[in-house]
């Protein structure tokens, strides 16, 4: 008789596979409306409703595990001191989150980002206490990339959506409105989204990956890097071109990397003739110098300053736009409302002052201690941290769109990881 195979699935291992699942697939914009503020009327605005995500469901479930474990398992809970000022100063941060639902227009609106913003902490704490392997985060998060890459491909090619509404990709093409586009005098070119909010939000992404692979020895590293480079092209996203730029210049000037000039210039043969051959030159030309957004972005400047200065409490995490009208110099129609380009300037207008100062502490902390370290990637996180603050003082998705705050938590959970004393190995064996 043939023996049967037996599979016997244990506690931690649903509870790693949640966690790495989590990672792999947090950029499928999987959700659904689960409220709609009415202050529109019926108008529908993105940054007025709240969605339910498949990353939160997940990260709920590994959370819950975890606390299943934690109570079934001694589980060492160990920062250094370097680790607990980071953790204290997104506490901190935490509740003014929590206490600016009190100063909310929309007051559900605030709860249900706050409940987001607290699920995000308790997720960065279980990736950090030492059950999770980097190593392995890193791959599934670079897989997951590649993946994006190459949908972000096929879809410029077609000038639309692929059909993978399953996989959360929106319904795209040049002929819709709202949708990232550049205009040219005889025809509009679609931007490349992948399953993302946004191109920035994919721009975004591909500059971790990239920065993920710069330890990486095997050559096989730089066909990969091609693939996110020309990926990260087709999204035309100004603010992450140059945060992209901003990262290899930092990290040139601080790491002792040695090029690989054979590489650097094939890149740079290859990139020419793509661009030549694609006629994307002319595209990104006309992308680079489309001042057309700067007037708006300026007047939501003032806003987001004016609404700072009347509210020293903040308007309510999630209630940016809300308020915007009221604090504008023209009446703005609900569907062109948008936070702040600036996720700075936003926190301190939607949890006021305090709340904003411990915003900037996080980074503050992540950069001073990073700064002091001297290992490979405590440099390339350092570099990381630079992009990131150059996309967050033009950009607001690190702040509001649930793919963008995912990968400022990964930052973090790195950031925190690389600074423990055995970061390359968990310390938790459960």
């Amino acid at each position: 008789m043939k023996k049967k195979l037996k599979f016997k699935l244990k506690l931690v291992d649903i509870y790693r596979y949640l966690v790495y699942a989590t990672i792999f697939l947090f950029p499928f914009k999987i959700q659904t409306v689960i409220y709609q503020s009415d202050l529109f009327s019926g108008v529908f605005n993105h940054f007025a409703v709240t969605m339910l995500t498949l990353t939160e469901l997940l990260m709920l479930s590994s959370i819950a595990l975890f606390g299943i474990l934690y109570s079934k398992r001694k589980i060492t809970i160990k920062y250094n001191q370097k680790q607990k000022k980071i953790f204290i100063a997104v506490l901190i941060f935490l509740l003014f989150v929590l206490l600016s639902n009190f100063f909310a227009k929309d007051s559900l609106i605030s709860f249900l980002v706050s409940i987001r913003w607290l699920l995000l902490a308790m997720f960065l704490f279980i990736l950090t206490v030492g059950t999770v392997d980097f190593g392995k985060v890193k791959k599934l998060f670079v897989y997951s990339l590649l993946l994006q890459a190459l949908i972000a491909i096929l879809q410029f090619f077609f000038q639309q959506s692929l059909g993978l509404k399953i996989l959360g990709e929106s319904m795209i093409n040049i002929d819709l409105l709202n949708v990232a586009k550049i205009e040219l005098s005889e025809q509009s070119v679609l931007r490349a989204y992948g399953t993302f909010s946004h191109p920035n939000v994919l721009a975004a992404a591909l500059i971790f990956a990239i920065a993920f692979l710069v330890k990486y020895k095997s050559s096989k590293k730089y066909f990969l890097i091609a693939i996110f480079l020309f990926a990260f092209i087709l999204t035309f996203s100004r603010t992450a071109l140059i945060a992209l730029i901003g990262f290899f210049i930092t990290l040139f000037s601080i790491a002792n990397i040695k090029v690989n000039y054979k590489y650097l210039i094939l890149f740079g043969l290859l990139a020419l003739l793509l661009v030549i051959g694609l006629n994307l030159d002319s595209i990104l030309i006309a992308r680079i110098f489309d001042l057309s957004a700067l007037n708006q972005r300026g007047e939501y400047l003032l806003i987001g300053m004016n609404i700072l200065q009347d509210n020293l409490f903040g308007v309510g995490i999630g209630n940016f736009i809300l308020n915007m009208n009221e604090y504008s110099s023209q009446a703005l129609q609900p569907w062109l409302l948008m936070p702040v380009h600036n996720i700075f300037l936003l926190a301190f207008a939607e949890v006021g002052l305090l709340g904003g100062l411990a915003f900037i502490a996080i980074h503050y902390y992540v950069s001073k201690f990073l700064a002091d370290g001297d290992t490979l990637e405590h440099k390339t996180l350092f570099s990381l941290g630079g992009a990131i603050v150059i996309m967050s003082l033009f950009d607001h998705f690190f702040f509001t769109l649930m793919q963008g705050q995912f990968l400022l938590l990964l930052y973090l959970a790195f950031v925190i990881n690389a600074l423990s004393d055995n970061s390359s190995i968990p310390s938790n064996k459960i």
